[in-house]
């Protein structure tokens, strides 16, 4: 490996054994990642710092306290399809052509939603009892936001199943554009609704701008990478789990009450 001959000082390090034009794709395509990432940073986190200027810790707790047994529940699934399918869908395309990534990719999808809708009805339907027993008696109101976090979180997971066309023909400025573009919508809305509403809104705002960026990564991979998204699964997903959310918010909240 590269570092390892110039750890024991075997390969040469110098202008010479240094591609430009690799640094200079490397860049165009990294650079945007970055900014995106840090954009990203500011949709998922600024809610908090607005919420602790306007409403205080007390709300900032509550919050934080419903997003950390929500968000992360659903963001699990999401990063388990991401990490187990990214470099599955490139290779089917270098080796098997674009088609057969497109078919993969409105399978992976369709399983994406038949696992994640009914997290999110589930976890949505249990909000109360969760909360309830996982926190303080002081965090209690806050079981209202969870389903809105958690929609937000399916909203974030399933904007990466639109990624595989962007990447791979090395557009990933679009993605930076549509998380900066999230970003600056989340930090707006933020400021005008937090101070009224508190942190209802702030999870409100957050499910909001988790949409607003799916719908701009839907409008930028259609451009370069269409595929057929499973229109039949989201609605039997969406059926099944809405008798199931009805069922399990009965039991739940009987078994606690």
């Amino acid at each position: 490996p590269f570092l390892w001959r110039i750890s024991l000082g075997k390969a040469p390090l110098n202008a010479k054994s240094i591609s430009t034009p690799l640094l200079s794709e490397m860049a165009r395509y990294g650079f945007p990642l970055v900014i995106g990432n840090l954009a990203a940073w500011i949709l998922s986190l600024s809610d908090r710092y607005v919420l602790e200027f306007f409403r205080g810790s007390q709300e900032v707790g509550i919050y934080s306290a419903s997003y950390s047994i929500s968000e992360p529940s659903i963001m699990l699934l999401a990063t388990l399809f991401a990490l187990t399918s990214g470099s599955i869908v490139y290779n089917i395309w270098e080796k098997e052509g674009e088609k057969k990534s497109q078919e993969f990719v409105s399978k992976l999808t369709k399983y994406y939603l038949l696992v994640c809708i009914p997290a999110v009805v589930g976890l949505s339907a249990l909000a109360k009892p969760l909360i309830n027993t996982l926190t303080g008696q002081e965090y209690h109101g806050g079981y209202k936001i969870i389903p809105l976090v958690a929609l937000g979180a399916f909203f974030l997971g399933l904007q990466q199943r639109f990624y595989a066309g962007v990447n791979f023909y090395k557009k990933t400025h679009f993605i930076m554009f549509s998380i900066v573009a999230s970003g600056f919508l989340n930090l707006g809305l933020n400021f005008l609704l937090i101070p009224k509403y508190g942190y209802i809104a702030a999870a409100f705002t957050t499910l909001i701008s988790y949409a607003f960026l799916l719908f701009l990564v839907i409008i930028v991979s259609r451009r370069f990478f269409i595929w057929q998204f499973p229109v039949k699964s989201l609605a039997k997903a969406t059926c099944a789990s809405s008798v199931m959310g009805v069922v399990v918010y009965y039991i739940g909240n009987s078994l606690t009450s």
